[in-house]
């Protein structure tokens, strides 16, 4: 273990040093973690491949894109439900273990279909003004809908990403 001494000599006391040596072990009792070291490895290839999957998409064709994002979208909920529950199922806290019941269809839900249907039910809300950049709910509106450009950023945009 790295102390402070070893980084900055004898400039801390050794009254600081027995301190901050009763705090991190204070620390290692109260949170544990559990892991296998080959199960952790695993999941850090996993998310490698994926980030290269993510990487590669600025250097192939739009409809390689298009599937790429396709596999991501469908494969990270269940990663993450996964993660979730290794994690939680591999940490104690004061020799407490935790657990984790969520299901997969809940993590579908939560991480895939929750922000999308935040995003439609934001687009059907009035804001007190066009400057007004707050995402709260003011009114229910289909101006939003009805009029599409009549913010002409909202176009600018969609152009933009077409």
């Amino acid at each position: 273990m790295t102390t402070l001494n070893d980084i900055y000599g004898n400039a801390v006391s050794t009254a600081s040093q027995k301190a901050l040596d009763a705090f991190n072990d204070a620390m290692r009792l109260i949170r544990t973690y559990h892991g296998d070291p080959i199960a952790i490895l695993k999941g850090r290839l996993v998310g490698l491949v994926l980030f290269g999957l993510y990487s590669s998409m600025g250097y192939v064709g739009t409809w390689m894109t298009i599937v790429i994002l396709i596999v991501l979208a469908v494969l990270l909920p269940w990663l993450l439900g996964r993660s979730l529950r290794f994690r939680l199922h591999n940490s104690s806290y004061r020799g407490l273990r935790f657990k984790f019941h969520g299901t997969t269809k809940q993590a579908y839900w939560i991480f895939l279909a929750m922000p999308i249907f935040i995003v439609v039910m934001m687009s059907f809300n009035q804001l007190p003004s066009e400057q007004s950049k707050i995402y709260k709910w003011y009114a229910f509106t289909l101006d939003n809908w009805l009029h599409p450009c009549a913010d002409p950023s909202m176009c600018s945009a969609l152009k933009t990403n077409l």
